[in-house]
């Protein structure tokens, strides 16, 4: 009998081990936790910042540098965000395609008035010259994060497309119904009361 089961076990393939799978990088746990509502369990994704670390400051180990190297796919927040970041991962010696989330979002300035009920002004140690890369305060950029996300995705790995459609339309259900408590309840606050203090200039596409 257990010579049986010993054949048998041996016969099996059994689960998807990390090397099996795509490789795919995202620079911040907020771009990967994204990536990874897409993508589920297909691909092994490694996330190069940890929470609450400055992409303006990254130093990469060079466990992250190998994981660039051999990623797939790289994704980025995109906007300026991580423009230091950029040549480190040309530099690291792989050929996996750059995904620039924010391509096709319109950037705010990020300084000066947006609107009657909005003013906001940026520091100097703040300023992004292509704009303010801090979309995701706005449900409806990320709408655009997982057409981004699906297309890569697909492209790398055809044989799950029906799960990365699957995922994206269910996550793009969630956001427009996020938007819409946004909307509803902001209303409820008078429009001399919507006042916001933060410590970081983030929130303008919120705002």
């Amino acid at each position: 009998l257990l010579l049986i089961l010993f054949g048998l076990t041996a016969c099996n393939p059994g689960p998807s081990t990390p090397s099996e799978l795509h490789q795919a990088v995202a620079s911040t746990t907020l771009v990967g936790d994204i990536v990874h509502v897409v993508a589920g369990d297909t691909i092994e994704l490694a996330i190069l910042l940890p929470p609450g670390a400055d992409p303006h400051t990254y130093e990469p180990s060079p466990q992250d540098l190998t994981k660039i190297a051999d990623a797939e796919l790289i994704f980025l927040n995109g906007g300026g965000l991580e423009e230091l970041m950029e040549p480190l991962i040309e530099n690291a010696g792989g050929s996996g395609k750059v995904i620039h989330l924010s391509d096709g979002i319109n950037l705010l300035e990020g300084t000066g008035e947006h609107s009657a009920e909005a003013t906001l002004k940026l520091e100097d140690n703040d300023h992004h010259p292509q704009g303010d890369p801090h979309v995701w305060t706005d449900p409806n950029n990320i709408l655009i994060w997982v057409d981004t996300i699906e297309k890569a995705l697909k492209d790398l790995n055809p044989e799950e497309a029906a799960t990365y459609q699957t995922n994206a339309e269910q996550y793009r259900a969630e956001l427009q119904a996020l938007d819409a408590w946004i909307a509803g309840e902001v209303a409820l606050i008078p429009n001399r009361n919507r006042l916001m203090v933060t410590d970081h200039q983030e929130f303008t596409y919120f705002a």
